[in-house]
């Protein structure tokens, strides 16, 4: 018989039957034709590999392998195939590369080893030699929807968030029930900023898979980034309500009822991620540190909680313990921007400005191009009154991100301090414009119009911004704006 209708018929009915049933499917398939003793070994190899017998199964291939090898070498090739395949789910990726090249070498039009033979590369963090691996894939098979998903997930390891749109968006056209290109795609969009359309492709992810939590979650937060709280509490709670143990989603989850201004709420979650968090640790503290950076930053959001409900002291204990988490981060990965601009973060709300502008430093040097370290520096820097350093990092922060609205309003702010109002009016506008409920805008806007003498103008965003905090709860700065209004309703 020969061996290709073999193994085509063998995998046939590996997907169609239930792995109990394939050895009885096999029986009555094979009935009254006559086997080599290769063919046999064909048979049991796949019987074998149903059965979850790794080591057999790869014995079995191997045999298969060095028995057809110069005289039927696609039937080898296949062989060698297999062996790569089962090495690679028994974690021998470093063999299963080598295999997948035997099979190569014997057939060099074989798409799928070179598909998974990328696949294999990637989880080993090859991802330029794994893109070449998916390339030759797809210009073997044009309509190879799974390669052009796997070259995309190589893209988005290597942040080229383009080019791995492109190809999620070539294999979701081949394939429109693959949830995971939606999935990913909405995460390339996401790194690229493109919320609206991140949303759009974790909707049809949970669409295809209901239960994808992961899908939930990274929904939320994209909701998030464009301020849509309430909903992205929703898909938190989803998140949670699959995952119980989801540490990262209670976190963030909080962070959405913070925005709200829901602080006793957000508390509870901050507190149930760091149970999660404890409960994990207790098993490899180390390796959670790495693997979690949500959980010194759950300190920092608890820290902020605390502090907006006057409970200061419990505040600083917390804060404590993020500067001491973000410290190990530091030491177990000294090349961390994000461990160093999330410290500095930290120290700045300990008052320890100083400290916080030698951490963002670091950041920036080891991350040039990120947005949000030059801002914090520069609102550090303006908690000291180095004004013109702080206009120089709000500058550098809206350079990289041009719709940086709070950028734009904290660049206002520090005009304001040097009576540059005509200057920090454009600012003012700006963050407003790129974010119409930015209430910290409105305030800031408020203080240049009144140093501009427009009274009536400032009066009216003073009272915007007081609607706008009837939203969003925060007591400090509505007393302040409240202040700020009566001040004006005294000036005669």
């Amino acid at each position: 018989m020969n061996i290709n209708p073999l193994i085509k018929l063998i995998e046939q009915l590996s997907d169609s039957a239930q792995i109990g049933n394939v050895d009885e499917s096999l029986q009555e398939a094979l009935q009254n034709i006559e086997l080599s003793d290769v063919d046999k070994a064909v048979v049991d190899a796949y019987l074998l590999q149903q059965e979850g017998k790794i080591a057999e199964a790869i014995e079995k291939w191997h045999y298969i392998a060095n028995r057809s090898e110069g005289i039927n070498n696609e039937l080898a090739s296949h062989a060698w195939f297999y062996v790569g395949s089962l090495l690679a789910e028994d974690d021998r990726k470093e063999d299963a590369l080598s295999a997948y090249g035997k099979s190569l070498n014997l057939n060099p039009d074989y798409a799928v080893a070179y598909n998974d033979r990328g696949a294999t590369k990637a989880l080993l963090e090859q991802y330029e030699t794994a893109i070449a691996d998916y390339d030759e894939a797809i210009r073997l098979i044009p309509d190879y929807a799974d390669a052009y998903y796997n070259r995309g997930w190589a893209k988005n390891e290597l942040e080229q968030y383009e080019a791995a749109i492109a190809d999620y968006d070539e294999a979701v056209r081949l394939n429109p029930d693959h949830a995971d290109a939606y999935y990913n795609r909405g995460i390339a969009k996401g790194e690229l900023e493109q919320y609206e359309a991140a949303v759009a492709d974790y909707d049809e992810a949970v669409r295809l898979k209901p239960d994808y939590t992961d899908a939930y979650y990274n929904r939320g937060t994209a909701k998030n980034e464009i301020y849509h709280h309430e909903a992205a509490i929703l898909d938190y709670d989803e998140a949670v309500r699959l995952k119980p143990d989801f540490a990262e989603a209670y976190t963030n989850r909080g962070v959405a009822k913070y925005n709200l201004g829901r602080y006793e709420a957000a508390l509870a979650d901050y507190d149930e991620a760091i149970r999660l968090n404890y409960e994990t640790a207790a098993v490899d503290y180390n390796k959670t540190i790495c693997l979690k950076p949500d959980y010194p930053n759950t300190y920092t959001h608890r820290g902020i909680v605390k502090e907006k409900l006057g409970r200061r002291k419990e505040a600083v204990v917390d804060y404590k313990q993020a500067v001491t988490l973000f410290g190990e981060i530091i030491r177990l990965n000294p090349d961390s921007a994000s461990a160093y601009r999330n410290r500095g973060y930290v120290k700045t709300e300990l008052r320890e400005y100083e400290a916080a502008i030698t951490d963002y430093d670091e950041a920036i040097r080891l991350d040039p191009d990120c947005a949000t370290a030059y801002h914090n520096r520069g609102f550090t820097k303006r908690r000291l009154k180095e004004y013109e350093s702080a206009i120089a990092d709000f500058d550098e922060a809206i350079r990289l991100k041009p719709d940086y609205d709070t950028a734009y309003s904290n660049r206002g702010k520090a005009k304001n301090a040097l009576e540059q109002y005509d200057s920090a009016l454009i600012d003012c506008n700006e963050a407003v414009r790129f974010r119409p409920d930015n209430v910290f805008a409105f305030r800031n806007r408020g203080v240049t119009y009144t140093g501009l003498g427009q009274i009536q103008e400032a009066k009216s965003d003073y009272q915007t911004a007081l609607k706008l905090l009837e939203q969003v709860r925060n007591e400090s700065l509505k007393s302040e704006v409240e202040e700020l209004l009566q001040e004006l309703e005294n000036t005669k």
